[in-house]
Order: C-alpha cells, then sequence, then structure tokens
C-alpha cells in the first residue's frame, strides 16, 4: 500500500534526481523517499538507467496537463491498443471484391441453393485442385567455404490435378487424380460419372428417391460446357441440376 507521501508514478525530472544520486554514488534511496518514488521504482530505474517514462505514463502526464483529467496507466494500456496505426504489409483486394454489384449478382445462386436444401434436395459439391509435388528446396547442408547447390531438372512435366465431389451426406462420394490441366470433356465427364455415382449409393436410394441431385460448381471457364454436354448424354429430363457461382 502507498504511503501518503509516496505516488504510483514519479515524474520525469524525479527519476532523473534518483539516477544522477546513484551515478555520483549518493544515498539515492533516500532521494528516491523524499521524491515520493517506490522503492522497487528506483531499484528498477536504477537498473535499466533510463530516466524516460514509458509511454503509457509520458500520455497521462500529457493528459493531466492538457485536459485536468487523471487517468491510469492500466486504463490507457486497454484502450491505446485499439487506436494504435503499425506499418504493415499490404494485401492485395481487388476493386470489385464484396462490392453490392457483386452481392446482388451472387444473390439468386444463394436463394437457389438454400431453396433445394429446403426442398430435401442431395447437393453435392465439386471442385477441382493443384497439388504441388515439386517443392523447392531452401535449406540444405554444405561443407563450410563450399555453396548448397540444388540441381533441377529444366521440366518437372505435368503436374498433379485432384478432382473430388463431396456432401453433406456421404462426405466423399469421388475422386480421381490426374496429370495435366483438365479440359472441357474431361470436367463434364466427371460430373456425368458424379451423377451415375450418386444414383447407385444406398443413402440416395434409401432417403432421396426422387429428389433431384444438385452439382454445386465454380465460376472456372472449365465448366461452361457441362450442362449442355449433361444434356446431350443424359437427356432433358434427368432429376440434375447444375448450380455454378457466378462471375
Amino acid at each position: 500500500m502507498l504511503s501518503p507521501n509516496q505516488q504510483e508514478t514519479a515524474t520525469e525530472e524525479e527519476c532523473q534526481r534518483v539516477l544522477s544520486a546513484y551515478v555520483a554514488e549518493k544515498d539515492w534511496l533516500t532521494v528516491a523517499r523524499h521524491n515520493g518514488m517506490l522503492r522497487s521504482a528506483a531499484y528498477r530505474l536504477c537498473n535499466s538507467g533510463n530516466p524516460t517514462l514509458p509511454k503509457s505514463e509520458r500520455l497521462s502526464e500529457r493528459v493531466v496537463d492538457d485536459f485536468g483529467v487523471t487517468l491510469s496507466t492500466s486504463t490507457i494500456r486497454v484502450k491505446l491498443p485499439n487506436k494504435l496505426i503499425a506499418v504493415k504489409q499490404a494485401c492485395r483486394e481487388p476493386s470489385m471484391c464484396n462490392n453490392e454489384v457483386n452481392k446482388v449478382k451472387c444473390k439468386p445462386f444463394a436463394e437457389m441453393l438454400i431453396k433445394h436444401i429446403a426442398d430435401g434436395d442431395y447437393v453435392v459439391y465439386y471442385d477441382e485442385s493443384n497439388n504441388n509435388l515439386f517443392c523447392i528446396r531452401l535449406q540444405g547442408r554444405a561443407v563450410k567455404g563450399e555453396h548448397c547447390v540444388v540441381k533441377r531438372p529444366p521440366s518437372h512435366g505435368k503436374n498433379l490435378k485432384v478432382q473430388c465431389s463431396v456432401s453433406t451426406e456421404d462426405v466423399l462420394v469421388l475422386h480421381q487424380l490426374r496429370r495435366g490441366s483438365i479440359c472441357m470433356e474431361e470436367d463434364a465427364e466427371f460430373a456425368k460419372r458424379a451423377y451415375t455415382t450418386i444414383n447407385c449409393l444406398e443413402s440416395f436410394q434409401r432417403h432421396f428417391e426422387g429428389r433431384k441431385i444438385v452439382i454445386v460448381l465454380d465460376n472456372v471457364p472449365t465448366h461452361n460446357p457441362t450442362e449442355s454436354r449433361l444434356e446431350e448424354e443424359l437427356g432433358e429430363h434427368i432429376e440434375l441440376d447444375l448450380l455454378r457461382l457466378v462471375p
């Protein structure tokens, strides 16, 4: 507990007096006591050798001088981080990202997807992704005085692609791995295989008989002819809907 003559934080001038007494090998503890400084604060000051007050304490003094209001350092530490502006790495964000135009375009897709879920249709999500097999080593071992060299071939060949369709009912419905880019014909063929696979699932025959199968696609150009190709191969009256994200 603080005595009547002691204060929670000392001013910069008081800190300088104590530090000067410490450097001159005088009774600096007595100087600290007469300046109302805590013994622990005096030891901390002499160990650091810096009489400058922490930022929160300097701000507290400035608020008292300018506005006549006393703020505790704990209050300043809690409120100040929300107001600080720091230098950070800039992230690129397209100008069309999350704007009102795109929100209006996405609304029909979201409404249609919610309707299919409410109707009890079988919804499956289809996507593809790259799997980079050719990682570059950034660290290695070498004899002192020599370079660590990684010899790389001029071409690694075709990369690995992963195609998969998943649902909340059966988790992984269908997947396949392939080398190289996926053309439109292969994309439509995978969607057709996913449709036939779902029809053969026991869970679909038991709980979704007579319901539609909804395949959700993203907006990559590969999916452009998928709907027309499936209509040609499976017929126009199949219970299949393709939902594509808007551009």
